[in-house]
């Protein structure tokens, strides 16, 4: 009798249904989420472009959350990395990577066509596996997908504040004042 090595197999399906149960429900706690919060006033005149791979369900929350809930004057939702180079085209302000990409094409394609006044936001499970690869991509700012959205974009305005001081004192100091 002949071994069968296919183990990983069966335990990749059984992850894979765990991780789409998991969107799942992270999608229900956005939505009632939308329902239940204040309108948030933040955005006006930002554009946002969400991007991910893989975390289908908290990127369709999030994007549902954030139209409902906020100013943002534009919030656009990229899923195929074929289109992430004409989502950019359009000038994001701000750019939130929803679940750490499967690609990691998507972050090249993203630092490649990334107008310099754009920021990055990660959106996922804060663990340090992300952490490691905020810190890989160059991603200053995350925030965790299991905490209240309205505690992230308390965050999110907070950074956002942040990063056009600091890209602003970059202009100043280059003498590149845009």
């Amino acid at each position: 009798m002949k071994a069968l090595f296919n183990d990983g197999d069966a335990a990749r399906d059984v992850l894979a249904k765990i991780y789409s149960h998991t969107e799942n429900f992270q999608y229900d706690a956005m939505l009632k989420q939308a329902d239940a919060d204040a309108y948030f006033d933040f955005g006006s005149d930002l554009n946002i472009l969400l991007i991910t791979d893989c975390a289908i369900g908290r990127a369709l929350g999030l994007q549902y959350y954030l139209t409902k809930k906020t100013s943002f004057s534009n919030i656009r939702l990229c899923i195929e990395l074929e289109q992430v180079d004409e989502y950019l085209k359009n000038a994001p302000d701000i750019i939130i990577i929803v679940g750490m990409p499967n690609q990691t094409e998507l972050y090249k394609a993203i630092h490649k066509g990334l107008a310099p006044q754009a920021m990055i936001f990660m959106c996922d499970f804060l663990d340090a596996v992300v952490e490691a690869e905020c810190r890989i991509q160059g991603i200053r700012y995350a925030f965790s997908t299991f905490k209240p959205i309205r505690e992230g974009l308390l965050y999110l305005r907070q950074a956002y504040t942040e990063f056009k001081l600091n890209s602003l004192t970059a202009c100043l100091t280059d003498g590149n004042i845009r």
